[in-house]
């Protein structure tokens, strides 16, 4: 099962509609494929509710964990794959791809960040145990937590921050962030 998962349309240079799933788990040969440099994105491209390729790079190499498809109007349909790799309109689609991603992950790890202080502050509060043990369970817990997700994927993701510095917030070492 997906542990999340992302709907959005993107306008401007290229003009596209996505459907991204973020899964809890790693597939069975994730990591065999990501030794080998043989891990891509999951992505099929479409162009206008036409399918035309399932190996495009339609997102970086350290998120070959996301899943989904993603279909542009702005897209020739009868161009090479040759083409359609150098298109400056599939390098704008990559970028709001891994941008979206990147969001998606920082909201997760902030919502467990949030649910953590929120325990954390319950735990310190003068009150006996039973009040205690009703306010947490009036705490609300995140539908997803990050930690999951880093439990599956932290190697893909250190992979991902050697390539990108826009990872660094992520970034878990024993259970903290870094400042």
């Amino acid at each position: 099962p997906p542990l999340t998962h992302l709907h959005f349309k993107a306008e401007g240079d290229a003009e596209f509609r996505a459907l991204l799933f973020i899964p809890s788990q790693a597939p069975w040969d994730y990591y065999t494929n990501l030794s080998t440099n043989d891990a891509k994105a999951r992505l099929s491209l479409y162009v206008r509710r036409v399918f035309v390729d399932s190996d495009a790079e339609l997102a970086p190499e350290w998120m070959a964990f996301v899943a989904g498809l993603v279909d542009s109007d702005s897209l020739a349909i009868n161009v090479s794959r040759e083409l359609l790799q150098d298109s400056r309109q599939l390098r704008t689609i990559r970028n709001k791809v891994g941008s979206a991603v990147l969001r998606e992950l920082q909201r997760l790890a902030d919502a467990e960040e949030e649910y953590i202080a929120a325990l954390a502050e319950i735990d310190a509060l003068d009150a006996p145990e039973g009040e205690k043990s009703e306010l947490v369970s009036a705490v609300e817990v995140p539908p997803a937590l990050y930690s999951t997700f880093w439990a599956a994927f932290a190697p893909s993701m250190k992979l991902g921050m050697v390539q990108d510095d826009k990872l660094r917030s992520l970034y878990v070492l024993h259970g903290g962030r870094p400042p």
